[in-house]
């Protein structure tokens, strides 16, 4: 575009040495541009209707100019239950983050973006910047919710990629109780949610201090997050009585969780709307959904009756 001058997003923000502040400047009529002298500046990132880049101030300065690689294309169907699922709402997005020479860790590029399956249960998003990308269907409801069927895909520069989420294993359902619950629940603010256990579980989150070498911390962070990445989650709200049911839960080991909150619908509270609710049950368990024999059907998984525990 024709507008130049250099912004800032947000208060600039520079801790223990590591310049996590934003600079935004647009180019002039060349293509040119400029952007100010930065304490330990992390890389570029290039956006425009035609494409994007991200690049290392080494490779900026090695070349002297940036190319931008073309959009990549998302397009793809949710089924549940065999049919296509109309009217869910699907996200798009990844967190980019990089170490700096010491090895701290910091966010450097995200995205997020949302749309609706239409009649037939597809969808599509255009503009995807290349690269690693997870796909997945999320609910909400009041001050909570939950993705699932989440897949993660290569989004390559000008090219289509194809995904389809659910539309393979079992259904799972069971029914959830508080007996000593004191007041009324709102069953359909509850989410059940299922996290894939695997065979490499994350463990507790790597810490700096305990690695000799930076090379190392960021070879054990990296397995870390790889680990997290790779629990699929599948998810459901309960009905009105405390019954839920997830569709298309692939063979596996999963923790099951699931936590009720003190809504306190109708009154008074004097922490802010985004602070959690103070939980009144849960329970945590591991359930198993079994391989389909060939030639059978995918019969459910039923839990039964499951009594949480109060807190």
């Amino acid at each position: 575009t024709s507008r130049t001058g250099v912004t800032i997003d947000g208060p600039a923000h520079v801790a223990r040495g590591l310049n996590t502040t934003t600079y935004r400047a647009q180019t002039d009529d060349a293509g040119r541009f400029t952007l100010p002298a930065a304490v330990a500046p992390q890389g570029l990132i290039v956006i425009h209707d035609q494409g994007y880049a991200e690049l290392s101030l080494a490779a900026f300065e090695a070349s002297g100019s940036i190319t931008l690689q073309p959009w990549g294309r998302v397009e793809g169907s949710l089924v549940l239950d065999s049919q296509p699922a109309a009217n869910e709402r699907i996200v798009a997005g990844n967190h980019v983050t990089r170490y700096d020479d010491a090895g701290r860790r910091f966010g450097f590029m995200s995205f997020y973006l949302e749309t609706k399956t239409d009649s037939s249960g597809r969808f599509s998003f255009d503009k995807v910047p290349p690269g690693q990308c997870s796909i997945f269907r999320q609910q909400r409801r009041a001050r909570t919710g939950f993705e699932s069927h989440e897949t993660s895909v290569v989004v390559n520069a000008g090219a289509v990629t194809q995904v389809v989420l659910g539309g393979g294993g079992r259904t799972m359902v069971g029914k959830a109780v508080l007996v000593v619950a004191t007041g009324p629940i709102d069953w359909q603010a509850v989410p059940v949610v299922l996290r894939l256990k695997t065979a490499n579980e994350p463990g507790p989150r790597p810490k700096r201090d305990d690695f000799s070498s930076s090379e190392d911390y960021i070879a054990a962070a990296d397995r870390f997050f790889e680990a997290h990445r790779a629990r699929q989650h599948f998810g459901a709200f309960c009905d009105s009585n405390g019954s839920f049911r997830l569709p298309d839960v692939p063979a596996g080991t999963y923790e099951l969780e699931i936590k009720v909150r003190d809504s306190k619908v109708d009154s008074v509270s004097p922490h802010d709307l985004s602070d959690p609710a103070s939980e009144i049950g849960s329970l945590v368990r591991e359930v198993v959904v079994p391989e389909i024999p060939e030639g059978q059907s995918a019969e459910p998984v039923d839990l039964g009756t499951l009594e949480l525990v109060p807190r």
